[in-house]
């Protein structure tokens, strides 16, 4: 089993009806490989990015609509990802089930259980 830890900036276009606009993402993830496949509900990831311009341009948009429209784009980019590098195949079921409050992409904070072997925690 291999943990992998990646960076990557994503672009999230949107119309705005008068203007085109990037929205640049940086996203940072990690996920687990086993026989040089992704494990299931093994995906955590961190986005970062300035939102606050983009609502004060366009007063129109909906902040969590917007943020919601992010997500879908940053879960088919890191999706796309791991396709291509032939790591996934079949459906993609990339993210740990939600408990409580938990934000969507975040890892779980159940222990790890004992008859699984030695961990590698990779820096961030």
């Amino acid at each position: 089993m291999i943990i992998v830890s990646d960076k990557k900036i994503i672009k999230h276009a949107m119309s705005t009806g008068d203007a085109l606009v990037d929205i640049p993402v940086r996203v940072t993830f990690e996920y687990t490989l086993e026989d040089q496949q992704f494990v299931p509900r093994s995906m955590s990831r961190k986005a970062l990015y300035n939102i606050g311009p983009v609502l004060r341009r366009f007063a129109t948009l909906d902040r969590d609509e917007l943020e919601r429209a992010i997500d879908r784009t940053v879960d088919r980019a890191l999706e796309e990802h791991l396709r291509y590098a032939g790591q996934l195949s079949g459906a993609a079921d990339l993210y740990p089930e939600q408990v409580g409050t938990q934000p969507a992409g975040t890892v779980n904070a159940d222990p790890v259980p004992e008859d699984d072997g030695p961990r590698i925690i990779l820096p961030r």
